[in-house]
C-alpha cells in the first residue's frame, strides 16, 4: 500500500528582483528544509540558480513559476541533482499545463462536503509557532467508495484543490516569516483492513503519485497518531518502498502521542478531538472534506427546518446536501456575521439552478430567502462559496425545508 496522505506543500513569495533563495537563505526557515548535506549554502544557491536557468525558457510567467523555491523543491527530491530535477520539474510542468492547474479555482469547485464523508480531513486555521501549515486527517475512517459514488476524476479535482489550497496558504505563511513547510497529522484510528481493498488501493495510488510527483519536500513532519496492530504490521512490509528521506520524517506514535506531538504544534491550536486540543475555534465541530461543520442544532420552536452553523474556510466552499424527489420545493434562509458570502444552489448533475448571489451579512437587515422547485429528483446543494477570501473565514447561518417531508438536514 502506499499511504496517501502527504497534503502539505510549499512554496514561497516571490522575490522583489532577483532570484535569490529567500527561504533557505532564513536561518529560522532553513533548517526546516531538507537541503542535501553534502551541499554548502553556497553550494545549493548555485545550483537552483542553474537549474532555474535551465528551464527559464519554458517556465509560464507569474505566480510560483517566479519564485525559487518552486524550483528548489525538485532539486532537494533529487538531492542536489541538477539533471534529474530539472527532469522531474520539466514532466511535473507539462502536468500543471495539461491539467490547467494554474487556473483551477475557476472552475467549479469539487464536491469537498461528500468528499469528506471517505476522506475526512482539514487544515487547521491557524499555523505553528514555527509557522507550520498543519494538516489533520482521519486516515484510520478514510474509506473509498466505489466509482459510481466518486469517480477517480472527483478524487483527482479534489486532490488539486486541496494541494493548491495548502500551496496558497504555505505561502502566505512564509511571507510572514513561517517555515514555508508543513506538519501532517494523520490519526490511525479505527484503521482496519478492510480500509484498504484493492480499488481503495488504486485510488490511493494515484492521490500519492500526484503528491510524489508534483508537490515534493512539501512536509517537515508527518507524525502518525494511534498506530494499532494494523498500521504497525502493514508498515513493516511497506516501509522498504519509500525513500530514506521520507521515512526520516515520519514520526509513529501510539496512544499516547501527546508528548510527542506538542514538539510539533501547539495544543491550543488543536481541536479537541485530538487529545490535549484545547483550541475554542473547533467546538462542537464534525470534521469533513476541507472544513470543518458544526453539529446541526435546531432552535426551539423551529418545525419545518433545522437550523445550522457553519465556518466556511478562507478559498473554500460548504456545501449542505438536501435529497428531493422531483416537484419537491426546496426553501432556505440564511445570514453571515458581518462579511459577504456567495450563495447558490447546485443540481445532482451539477448544474446551478440557482445562480450565484453576494449576501453582505454587515449591511442585510434580515437574512436572505428563497425556494427552487426540484425538476428532477436526487441531491441538491445549498453552496456558499468563501473562495474570494484569502485570509477570512466566515461564519453561515441558514436554515432549510422542502414542502414534501418537513425536516432535512441530515
Amino acid at each position: 500500500l502506499k499511504l496517501q496522505f502527504l497534503y502539505l506543500i510549499v512554496d514561497t513569495p516571490p522575490p522583489p528582483t532577483s532570484f535569490s533563495l529567500t527561504m533557505a537563505a532564513r536561518p529560522g526557515n532553513a533548517r526546516f528544509l531538507n537541503i542535501p548535506e553534502k551541499l554548502s549554502m553556497e553550494e545549493y544557491h548555485a545550483r537552483v540558480k542553474e537549474l532555474r536557468a535551465s528551464v527559464a525558457d519554458q517556465l509560464p510567467e507569474g505566480g510560483c513559476y517566479a519564485e525559487d523555491e518552486w524550483a528548489a523543491r525538485f532539486l532537494r527530491a533529487k538531492k542536489g541533482d541538477v539533471k534529474k530535477a530539472r527532469e522531474m520539474l520539466l514532466e511535473s510542468l507539462r502536468w500543471r499545463l495539461e491539467n490547467k492547474v494554474d487556473t483551477h479555482f475557476e472552475r467549479p469547485p469539487p464536491d469537498t462536503a461528500k468528499i469528506g464523508k471517505y476522506l475526512p480531513h482539514s487544515i487547521l486555521e491557524e499555523t505553528s509557532k514555527d509557522g507550520h501549515v498543519i494538516y489533520y486527517e482521519r486516515s484510520g475512517r478514510t474509506c473509498i467508495p466505489a466509482p459510481d459514488v466518486i469517480s477517480q476524476d472527483q478524487l483527482f479535482h479534489w486532490k488539486v484543490d486541496v494541494s493548491e489550497t495548502l500551496l496558497a496558504k504555505t505561502r502566505a505563511s512564509a511571507a510572514n516569516g513561517g517555515s514555508g513547510v508543513g506538519v501532517a497529522i494523520l490519526d490511525m484510528e479505527g484503521l482496519s483492513l478492510t480500509t484498504l481493498n484493492g480499488h481503495a488501493h488504486a485510488m490511493l495510488k494515484m492521490l500519492g503519485d500526484v503528491e510524489e510527483r508534483h508537490y515534493p519536500e512539501s512536509l517537515y513532519k508527518v507524525v502518525i497518531l494511534n498506530a494499532n496492530v494494523v498500521f504497525t504490521t502493514v508498515w513493516k512490509v511497506v516501509r522498504f518502498f519509500f525513500s530514506g528521506e521520507l521515512r526520516d520524517k515520519l514520526v509513529i506514535c501510539g496512544a499516547d502521542y501527546e508528548k510527542t506531538l506538542y514538539q510539533y504544534v501547539e495544543p491550543e491550536l488543536l481541536p479537541p478531538c485530538i487529545k490535549g486540543g484545547t483550541s475554542k475555534l473547533y467546538e462542537g465541530q464534525l470534521w469533513a472534506g476541507d472544513l470543518m461543520y458544526q453539529e446541526h442544532l435546531p432552535k426551539e420552536g423551529a418545525h419545518e427546518g433545522c437550523n445550522t452553523k457553519a465556518t466556511v474556510k478562507a478559498g473554500a466552499t460548504f456545501d449542505h446536501a438536501v435529497a428531493l424527489a422531483a416537484n419537491d420545493t426546496l426553501s432556505w434562509r440564511y445570514t453571515v456575521e458581518k462579511n459577504t458570502i456567495d450563495f447558490s444552489v447546485v443540481s445532482p448533475t451539477g448544474k446551478v439552478v440557482v445562480p450565484a448571489v453576494k449576501f453582505d451579512g454587515a449591511k442585510a437587515k434580515a437574512p436572505a430567502e428563497g425556494e427552487y422547485q426540484a425538476r428532477e429528483g436526487g441531491e441538491y446543494l445549498l453552496r456558499f462559496c468563501n473562495k474570494a477570501a484569502w485570509t477570512a473565514s466566515k461564519v453561515v447561518r441558514f436554515s432549510c425545508s422542502k414542502a414534501s417531508a418537513g425536516l432535512t438536514c441530515p
